[in-house]
């Protein structure tokens, strides 16, 4: 519900992408490292036209429906699903070797006067992705090797599972991000200020020299009575 303006800005006005052919090789690739917000996925795959993700489909979300394609983790085998997430961090490194291949192949193609592929890796991450070391050792390689084909989004609601970020974390992310070589960009009404969002989403497409990390300030439960509260993270909203 938070990332509801960051779906509208990338799968409106700035991600590139296919629902009818949706293998084609100069896609852009979006990674869910905040698995859990999968949903969020399904709904944007159902709005923009993918055959398979019907509405009865996204009715069949955690459900134990045989045939559903809206496992409660976003898993490979179905469309639009570039890498199956599951643990913390995970996907975040997921994107940043996605992103190195798309260089090493625009590489080999280039030889050929052919400057492709030159599509953008999206990583959406949520708190908690920034408390795994692998994900931040990867966070270091991309911006040493000055992945600007590459963009993590942060959906900073200052939530995690159980408790408020504070509670274990009180560091300065976007000088850490800085300090690992990294162009910051800050949204700060990220529930509901789209144009701010596409301006940062395109802002990292133009990125000459750094992978881009955009900050956006959301509110967990954005618009129900659980509204920033951690109890809005993986249960039941009630009436």
């Amino acid at each position: 519900m938070s990332m509801a303006a960051i779906g509208i800005a990338l799968y409106k006005y700035v991600m590139k992408y296919s629902p009818t052919n949706p293998k084609y090789i100069n896609r852009d690739r979006l990674v869910l490292s905040n698995g859990h917000t999968c949903v969020w996925q399904y709904i944007f795959m159902h709005w923009t036209g993918f055959p398979a993700m019907t509405f009865k489909q996204l009715k069949s979300y955690h459900s134990p429906q045989q045939d559903s394609i809206c496992p409660s983790h976003p898993q490979i085998q179905h469309d639009s699903v570039e890498v199956t997430t599951g643990p913390l961090g995970q996907g975040v490194a997921n994107a940043i070797g996605l992103a190195v291949a798309t260089k090493h192949l625009n590489a080999l193609y280039s030889r050929l006067d052919l400057d492709l592929p030159d599509n953008m890796t999206w990583c959406i991450i949520g708190d908690a992705d920034l408390q795994e070391g692998f994900a931040l050792e990867a966070i270091q390689l991309a911006g040493h090797w000055r992945l600007n084909n590459l963009a993590v989004v942060y959906d900073n609601n200052q939530v995690t599972y159980g408790c408020s970020v504070d509670v274990t974390c009180g560091e300065d992310i976007n000088a850490k991000m800085s300090a690992c070589g990294w162009n910051v960009i800050d949204v700060f009404d990220g529930v509901s200020n789209v144009t701010a969002l596409v301006q940062a989403l395109t802002d990292a497409q133009n990125s000459r020299e750094q992978p881009t990390f955009i900050n956006v300030r959301t509110i967990i439960g954005f618009g129900s009575a659980k509204e920033g509260d951690s109890s809005a993270h993986g249960g039941s909203l009630g009436e």
